[in-house]
This record gives C-alpha cells, sequence and structure tokens, in this order.
C-alpha cells in the first residue's frame, strides 16, 4: 500500500513566462526569509569541497578523481600486434561459426 500525502501541502508547481515549471514554496510569511536561522544552520559549511573530520585515504570515493588514483605507478598497458589481432579475428570467426550450428 501507498502512504497517504501529508495534509500539510509545502507549495505548488507554477509555469512561469517561459514555460518552465518551478516550485513556489507556502509559507506564512509569503516569502521572507529568516536569514539569523539560515546562518545558524550554515554556520561552519564552506565551498572548498573537503569534508571536515574526514581523512583522505578514507573519506567517501569519487570515481571521476583522478589525482588519487595510482595510474602513475602502473605501467603502460601493452600494444596489441598484428599477429595478436589476426589470433583475436580468428577466434570471433570460430565463435560464430559454432554459434550457427
Amino acid at each position: 500500500m501507498s502512504k497517504k500525502p501529508d495534509a500539510k501541502i509545502s507549495g505548488r508547481a507554477v509555469a512561469d513566462e517561459k514555460g518552465n515549471q518551478k516550485w513556489v514554496w507556502q509559507s506564512a510569511e509569503a516569502g521572507d526569509v529568516n536569514t539569523a536561522v539560515v546562518r545558524a544552520l550554515g554556520e561552519g559549511l564552506t565551498l572548498d569541497g573537503s569534508i571536515p573530520g574526514a581523512s583522505s585515504a578514507g573519506g567517501g570515493s569519487n570515481p571521476y578523481d583522478s589525482s588519487r588514483s595510482s595510474a602513475a605507478d602502473k605501467e603502460p598497458a601493452k600494444r596489441r600486434t598484428l599477429d595478436d589481432m589476426r589470433k583475436l579475428s580468428e577466434a570471433i570467426k570460430r565463435s560464430k561459426q559454432t554459434t550457427r550450428d
């Protein structure tokens, strides 16, 4: 069974002049934001990307971060020779023949 949505609605979707949908928040102050609350919630936050208290070795994973990879330690990939490519081509042809039978 699905959950019933909360009776309290946080806002509604409205189309702007370009036809794009955006969410308009419903608030008692009609859009006024208490900056003291926002500042208190954001105290200690930075935009430098580092996580306070996390060590670089064990903290999180980023598959796109090449600075931590050991690519410099690895030797470059061995290039395939013409003989290797011929053997591969023959193996592919044999596998296609066996699947047809």
